[in-house]
């Protein structure tokens, strides 16, 4: 499943830590942001989270950076009161991926890195 393409420089996946990806950015691309934002979507514990970077080699490093994190695929999102929805052909990063990585790396090498 190709992931969706997304306008340079603009970014809207879901996350389910939205404090590792806004730390990645403040971390990496703190003066090429112009709008960043997360928003709980339904009962589950994703966000909906939208980028805006002004700068083409910043954006270019995100998007590794989404590619490398970020999986492509539909995400089903529980609602309240309503029922499930469908969200087709989508990014979603998920942090707890990072802490199975870190987890085998520590396994491995005897710590963590």
């Amino acid at each position: 499943m190709r992931p969706p393409i997304m306008t340079d420089g603009i970014f809207r996946f879901y996350a389910d830590d939205p404090e590792f990806v806004f730390g990645h950015l403040r971390k990496h691309s703190r003066k090429a942001i112009v709008r960043w934002d997360g928003r709980k979507v339904g009962a589950s514990n994703i966000w909906l989270m939208v980028i805006v970077l002004d700068q083409s080699v910043a954006a270019a490093a995100f998007r590794r950076w989404l590619g490398k994190y970020g999986t492509a695929g539909d995400l089903v999102i529980r609602m309240r009161s309503s029922p499930a929805i469908t969200v087709p052909n989508t990014i979603i990063v998920r942090r707890r991926w990072r802490i199975f990585d870190w987890l085998r790396s520590a396994l491995r090498t005897g710590e963590p890195s």
